[in-house]
């Protein structure tokens, strides 16, 4: 017969309780982890809404338009065909926001001062102070460039929230598979 040493028993009994009070526990947590991801995954798509809806208001309340269907930018070889689908409609979300700074307005910055930057324009105007035509070619790139600057803006904003849902949804994925592979554990056990 062979005899365990007392020192050696208490240390299984307590690895045992160990093993049984971790295994006890897991569930818990994972129901911790599977409640965590979603509140995780509801505030980031309550971020998302919040933010698509403060830029289509903030878009919408600007009341800018794409110039009605007989407009010269239209017969365009370069910017025509892309603009043509939305013309006479109303910027109101981040797509079309992108579509009107990119495509619209740089069409027009082109054709103010035969395609010369805001900059240069800028320049030649500081060089001839008393120029009418320089200093106006410069007040109408410098509107033009403020909002595409305004209108690119917001088109970032509505890509990280479309960005903040994505990741919303994946997160809510997530929780899911960790509840129920955390339930299945504990219908096993």
């Amino acid at each position: 017969m062979h005899e365990t040493h007392p020192a050696a028993n208490a240390t299984a009994v307590q690895t045992e309780r160990h093993s049984l009070s971790a295994s006890r526990y897991q569930p818990i947590n994972g129901f911790i982890a599977t409640l965590a991801l979603l509140v995780a995954s509801g505030v980031i798509f309550a971020g998302s809404l919040q933010i698509s809806s403060l830029v289509s208001t903030e878009l919408t309340s600007q009341q800018v338009f794409f110039p009605p269907p007989s407009s010269a930018v239209y017969r365009d070889p370069g910017v025509g065909g892309i603009l043509r689908p939305v013309a006479g409609e109303q910027v109101t979300d981040g797509g079309l926001a992108q579509l009107y700074g990119e495509d619209y307005l740089g069409y027009l910055m082109e054709h103010v001062a035969d395609g010369k930057t805001y900059t240069q324009v800028a320049s030649e105007a500081a060089a001839h102070p008393h120029d009418a035509h320089l200093a106006a070619e410069v007040a109408t790139l410098f509107r033009y460039l403020t909002l595409r600057s305004m209108l690119l803006e917001a088109y970032a904003f509505a890509t990280f929230a479309s960005m903040f849902e994505v990741c919303a949804i994946l997160i809510f994925v997530t929780a899911v598979f960790v509840g129920a592979f955390t339930i299945r554990r504990r219908l096993q056990d």
